[in-house]
């Protein structure tokens, strides 16, 4: 199954890419990360393998399959219930529009479920990241120590 969703946010396309990419400050803005750790490094990549573990999921490691610095990023996870998730910015009048699109298992059992499920998840991620969009300069996203 598909499930896309898009939502404008009033901040500039950089700073948001800035806040969207670092993957692993991720928990510290959205409910649908508990936590997420380079297995290669930090920064977005193509190969690069993550740990995250989210809400009412076994943990997952997700490596970078496309990036396009600056504007897209899209990792994948493996096995029989695998799921791929496309983060893309586009460049709007008033800011940016953030675009995720997730490629999710419709197996006979989990798709109900995952069909009710997913699109709150992917809705409270989009509003975490305005929220801490929100919260930072125009110049410079937030810094987590």
């Amino acid at each position: 199954m598909r499930l896309i969703h898009r939502t404008a946010i009033a901040r500039p396309l950089p700073l948001v890419w800035q806040v969207l990419s670092r993957v692993e400050d991720w928990p510290d803005w959205t409910p649908t990360t508990r936590h997420v750790r380079g297995l290669d490094g930090a920064a977005l990549a193509i190969g690069r393998r993550f740990r995250v573990r989210q809400p009412l999921q076994r943990e997952r490691v997700w490596r970078v399959t496309h990036l396009e610095t600056g504007r897209a990023f899209t990792w994948s996870t493996d096995g029989p219930f695998g799921f791929e998730a496309l983060h893309r910015l586009e460049p709007s009048a008033t800011g940016c529009i953030s675009h995720v699109e997730l490629e999710a298992p419709d197996h006979p059992l989990l798709g109900p479920i995952l069909r009710r499920m997913l699109p709150a998840a992917l809705a409270a991620e989009a509003r975490g990241l305005c929220r801490i969009c929100a919260t930072c300069p125009a110049s410079a996203p937030p810094s987590h120590a």
